[in-house]
């Protein structure tokens, strides 16, 4: 076999496992050509109208979305208020556990910056942490659940509940809060205005 030959037929097996392999990964992914912005329940999901996770078509591929203040609305493609009808109770006792375990992250890092002398910039860090974190309206007869973005980490929001501002963060697998569909989506929508505020997105 000349230099020339197995040269050839390297180039050949190589070619045969690049396509192999994308078709491997083609195969794995669930594409939606044609259906953009489309809604539709995960695959398996009991059908009920109290749908909190959802799937949207975006950029020719199915993404898994889940409202984080209420439930899908399918005919309106929007995260809509819990109701009567699909009540807020599992998601408030949720919302109560985790602002516990914040308030108690909250209580460790006031103490131990009591407990030591602070330097010029560990002070104004620690202002400018709460101040950017903690600066929102939440009244305490607020009936809503209301979310404000946690424009410092778009994988975090901020729920108003009852009076007391809980940082949260979104599900494993959803990686970015998006401010624009109350929802956690594991992909970087273009409408998310957290992830893309002062960027310029590709055409």
């Amino acid at each position: 076999m000349t230099s020339h030959t197995a040269d050839r037929t390297v180039f050949y097996i190589a070619v045969l496992f690049a396509f192999s392999f994308f078709l491997t990964v083609c195969k794995g992914q669930d594409r939606c050509q044609g259906l953009e912005n489309e809604l539709r329940r995960l695959p398996g999901e009991v059908k009920t109208s109290c749908i909190v996770e959802y799937q949207r078509c975006e950029r020719g591929l199915w993404r898994n979305a889940r409202c984080e203040a209420g439930v899908i609305d399918f005919s309106l493609k929007y995260c809509t208020p819990f109701n009567t009808s699909c009540p807020a109770t599992a998601r408030l006792a949720e919302l109560r556990a985790q602002g516990t375990i914040e308030r108690k992250k909250r209580e460790a890092f006031t103490e131990m910056y009591i407990s030591k002398a602070e330097t010029r910039a560990s002070r104004y860090k620690r202002q400018t942490t709460v101040d950017c974190a903690y600066s929102y309206t939440c009244p305490s007869d607020l009936t809503m659940l209301t979310i404000y973005p946690d424009w410092t980490q778009c994988e975090k929001y901020i729920v108003c509940l009852a009076g007391e501002l809980i940082r949260t963060t979104c599900k494993p697998d959803y990686n970015y809060y998006n401010p624009s569909r109350l929802s956690c989506e594991e992909y970087a929508s273009r409408t998310n205005i957290c992830v893309w505020r002062g960027r310029t997105l590709d055409a």
